[in-house]
């Protein structure tokens, strides 16, 4: 399936795809004219998103693209970030500037938690929202946000995380725990060819 985005004027571009489930994610890089601006500097559903703010309207943000598409179904104004666990960028970060409010949904693992840490963060930092204004949930069933509203949960199930548990969960989000979940660990050193590439 192949996902697309757009910028703040509603210029969708290519973000990441697969051709079936079980194949690896494909990146291909925006098709925008701005030199510099790339899929990481983007939300998801970015016009929908800056229409909640200058609404007034909550903007719920969980990990994956997936959990995304489910809010919306859900009735709920709904993004993601490209990439997957914990390569939210402060750009994004900064597109919710003067949101009345940010719900971060964690997924139900250590780098679900140091994702939203991540983003809880960046957006104190990079939109300059209080704490009061972001709001930190989990699923009450299964990983995700779509595992939650497909158990046949609704957006008021959903558990609050308080700012120690979830820096607790992060904190057991190392290179090792990333490598045996079968994620890629940001800031994680690989060799490729002879070559040692930071990632």
């Amino acid at each position: 399936m192949r996902w697309r985005t757009d910028d703040e004027r509603g210029k969708s571009f290519s973000y990441r795809w697969r051709p079936h489930p079980s194949a690896p994610w494909i990146k291909e890089k925006p098709k925008t004219d701005t030199a510099g601006f790339e899929a990481d500097h983007y939300l998801w559903q970015l016009r929908a998103v800056r229409r909640a703010v200058r609404a007034g309207e909550p903007v719920w943000w969980p990990e994956g693209e997936r959990d995304a598409l489910e809010l919306g179904r859900a009735g709920v104004v709904a993004t993601s970030h490209h990439g997957g666990a914990c390569k939210v960028s402060p750009e994004q970060c900064a597109w919710l500037r003067g949101a009345a409010g940010v719900v971060l949904l964690a997924d139900r693992d250590a780098a679900g938690a140091a994702c939203a840490l991540r983003r809880y963060e960046g957006l104190l930092e990079h939109a300059g929202l209080r704490p009061w204004q972001v709001r930190v949930l989990r699923a009450a069933t299964g990983k995700d946000a779509a595992d939650h509203l497909a158990a046949g949960y609704g957006l008021a199930d959903f558990v609050p995380v308080s700012l120690t548990t979830l820096r607790r969960k992060a904190a057991e989000y190392t290179p090792e725990t990333a490598a045996a979940a079968g994620y890629m660990y940001v800031g994680l050193t690989v060799i490729v060819g002879g070559r040692r590439i930071t990632l």
